[in-house]
């Protein structure tokens, strides 16, 4: 099975995903450092992940590589119900899944947000209902999602702080030529 198509069936099964501690929401797909080939011209990437609020507007947001600041390439909302409930890990929220197919680049004007042979910076973000909007941290492998898995009937503060050892809430996508 393709790397990418493995990740996608153990966030599938994987509906259990731990929260942020500070954030309460995360970002499963991709990974932090997942690699793409310039090949694949068109580069529909799926991201996925959890909020903590019922039909909550999410955004996925890359880093522009010439000025630095960040655009909105995509937009989603979370489900209606929620895919887990509250009380898998002590302190935590009920969780409700979102994902969207998205292009970082969809049109030759857009190279400026992830060039061949560069590094895309992309982070997912979720309304947070006082007027802003929270990063959602993202994982930066399927061992720190196991790990949470593993840590089901924990304290999710700590559970999230000793299974993610880094702050990922900008995932970096790697581009080969």
């Amino acid at each position: 099975m393709h790397p990418s198509n493995c990740a996608r069936v153990t966030f599938a099964l994987a509906a259990l995903v731990a929260v942020s501690p500070a954030l309460g929401g995360c970002d499963t797909a991709p990974f932090d450092g997942t690699v793409y080939s310039t090949g694949n011209t068109d580069r529909v990437i799926t991201f996925a992940g959890y909020g903590t609020h019922s039909l909550g507007p999410i955004v996925l947001e890359v880093k522009e590589q010439d000025t630095g600041n960040w655009v909105v390439f995509a937009a989603t909302t979370t489900q209606e119900d929620p895919a887990a409930n509250a009380g898998l890990w002590l302190g935590s929220p009920a969780l409700y899944a979102w994902t969207v197919n998205a292009q970082i680049v969809a049109n030759a004007g857009q190279l400026n947000r992830w060039q061949p042979g560069t590094t895309a910076k992309v982070r997912a973000r979720q309304f947070n209902y006082n007027g802003g909007w929270d990063a959602l941290p993202g994982y930066g492998s399927a061992a720190e999602l196991s790990c949470m898995l593993q840590a089901t009937g924990d304290d999710y503060t700590e559970s999230y702080d000793n299974c993610v050892p880094e702050n990922h809430s900008i995932l970096e996508l790697v581009d080969i030529e």
